[in-house]
């Protein structure tokens, strides 16, 4: 659903902010979390330049489509995104499978999706963030970004259930 999305990505660029080019960051010129090294084929020109709505193709088309954002259960879907956009869509999806108990293959199938339709979301996310934080550890960039990055994954936690339907939601 295009709802799903449109909450996921704007939590993101909430949390990316503008136009940055930090020494330490290995993405180098950044602007609304685009980086200019996850994308070679543009310029740093184009980088400085671009446009909300550009930014906003580039989110749906390179991070939620690959974890097939439409498919998956509201909650996991928003959380996904931001580790995508965050951690890389490889590191998502198998972040999101360790967490729902399926083989960590990094291909969304059938299985995965299963599993996920019958997790506990409450649950889900929290071991999904669990994980992601425990990557982050495991992340050369710890030290310089590991205070923002652990607020990043907390917050995005505490919002994804604000975007469960009652229905949605296990007692």
């Amino acid at each position: 659903m295009q709802i799903d999305f449109d909450a996921a990505v704007s939590f993101v660029l909430r949390r990316e902010g503008g136009l940055v080019d930090n020494p330490a960051d290995p993405g180098g010129l950044t602007n609304m979390g685009i980086a200019l090294a996850e994308h070679p084929s543009m310029t740093a020109a184009q980088i400085r330049s671009l446009t909300r709505t550009e930014a906003i193709a580039i989110y749906e088309r390179e991070y939620w489509t690959p974890i097939s954002g439409n498919e998956l259960p509201r909650g996991i879907d928003f959380v996904a995104f931001d580790c995508a956009v965050n951690q890389g869509v490889g590191t998502a999806i198998r972040l999101m499978q360790q967490a729902a108990g399926v083989t960590a293959d990094g291909v969304i199938g059938p299985v995965t999706l299963n599993s996920l339709r019958t997790y506990d979301m409450t649950h889900l996310i929290a071991d999904f963030t669990v994980a992601r934080l425990q990557a982050y550890r495991e992340d050369a960039g710890w030290p310089t970004f590991g205070a923002g990055w652990t607020k990043r994954a907390i917050l995005a936690a505490l919002e994804a259930p604000q975007q469960l339907s009652y229905t949605d939601q296990r007692l």
